[in-house]
């Protein structure tokens, strides 16, 4: 039987938006999404014409994913090659991303990858994997050596599994929020094959020489650190269950809290399955008004809560309790900005990875539900004992 292609399956067409037409549909698609359905506040947005169109657009190759001549999906990619002096690589994105080295050895091989949407229905499917497939082929063909995009906590999961890997400190937009920089050396067949990635599978049907090495892979593990990056690393050792694991039962055990009756064996199987963020003092992981799919574990280090940006600390967070979870179960905007206080190691749990994990590991993730629903108990009583304090 023959795999489908990434740009037609069950009835979607993934295609160029070359016309002024397609592009018009993007940027009305976009709108209605990101801003009217996430309520981002997007600097140049045309509120007047339901528009979202930006800078990146003049470059881009824009590609629409549509059923039945409906929009559901949309992703934009830029080629390094084809910015000019008169539409040139912004210098911000030059440095968010830390492209300098990269410019330098290989200006004309680089993609970057940004405004990938979704409509909500199917977010969690294969649409987001084969959008960036087809993307992923044009660019092997155009000769790309590495894509570059950054992307909230809970899409790191995703392009991990594709081959994408961390490289640089993560950043924090005052726009989007918590913002991780990845990269994808499109050529780096030794790792493609050990992950399992379907970029590797993609590139072998293409006919792409997967067996010889590449020198542009060989000058990026030369040139820059990718192991142990700053986060988006996952936990494979068996060390590093009993180390989390002495280190988090104490607190567990003490008051409700998502690990309360794990063993080592099961954080291991947990871990697995999930990110871990490294994240260092002085980072904002959640603004207040972002609409996302993920709660928070902290393992390591300590965070803190507040109502206003500015404001003092309404909570102090450590190893063992978990936050953003009402974010998760009902989708809803988070209620309050959360900053890194002391370097933390912070376990991401997207709802798409809990409901793998209940057809997966379905003990696990009864404990981990039984466990969430403790936790949110005793806040409920905390809350009540201090509305009665008040009224007292």
């Amino acid at each position: 039987m023959t795999e489908p292609s990434p740009r037609s399956a069950a009835g979607t067409q993934i295609r160029l938006a070359a016309s002024a037409a397609d592009r018009e549909t993007v940027y009305r698609f976009r709108y209605d999404l990101y801003v009217d359905g996430m309520r981002k506040q997007v600097p140049g947005a045309d509120h007047a014409g339901r528009r979202l169109v930006e800078p990146l657009d003049t470059t881009g190759r824009i590609y629409l994913a549509e059923t039945d001549h409906v929009a559901i999906a949309t992703l934009r990619v830029n080629w390094s090659g084809d910015f000019t002096a008169e539409a040139p690589l912004p210098a911000g994105l030059v440095g968010l991303l830390g492209l300098e080295p990269f410019l330098d050895r290989w200006p004309a091989g680089l993609s970057l990858t940004s405004r990938l949407m979704v409509t909500p229905d199917r977010r969690g499917s294969v649409l987001l994997n084969r959008l960036l497939a087809a993307a992923y082929q044009d660019a092997l063909t155009a000769g790309i050596e590495f894509d570059f995009c950054y992307v909230p906590p809970y899409l790191v999961e995703m392009y991990l599994q594709l081959g994408y890997r961390t490289y640089k400190p993560s950043v924090t937009d005052p726009h989007v929020g918590y913002l991780i920089p990845l990269v994808l050396p499109l050529r780096d067949w030794a790792s493609l094959r050990t992950i399992g990635s379907p970029m590797l599978r993609l590139a072998e049907r293409a006919g792409f020489d997967t067996a010889t090495p590449s020198q542009a892979v060989a000058w990026f593990h030369d040139r820059i650190e990718t192991e142990g990056g700053p986060s988006g690393a996952r936990w494979r050792e068996p060390a590093d269950w009993e180390r989390l694991a002495q280190g988090l039962q104490a607190g567990a055990d003490a008051a409700p809290s998502l690990l309360t009756g794990l063993d080592s064996d099961d954080l291991g199987r947990l871990l697995r399955s999930q990110v871990v963020l490294r994240c260092p003092a002085g980072e904002r992981l959640v603004q207040r008004g972002d609409a996302r799919d993920e709660m928070f574990l902290v393992l390591h280090g300590q965070l803190v809560v507040r109502l206003e940006a500015d404001a003092g600390p309404l909570a102090t967070l450590g190893p063992g309790q978990v936050f953003g979870e009402m974010g998760m179960l009902t989708r809803t905007a988070r209620s309050a900005f959360v900053d890194v206080a002391e370097d933390a190691e912070i376990l991401i749990i997207t709802r798409q990875a809990l409901d793998r994990l209940i057809k997966v590991e379905p003990a696990l993730a009864a404990r981990l539900l039984f466990n969430l629903s403790c936790v949110l108990s005793a806040r409920l009583m905390a809350a009540n004992d201090r509305l009665r304090a008040d009224d007292a």
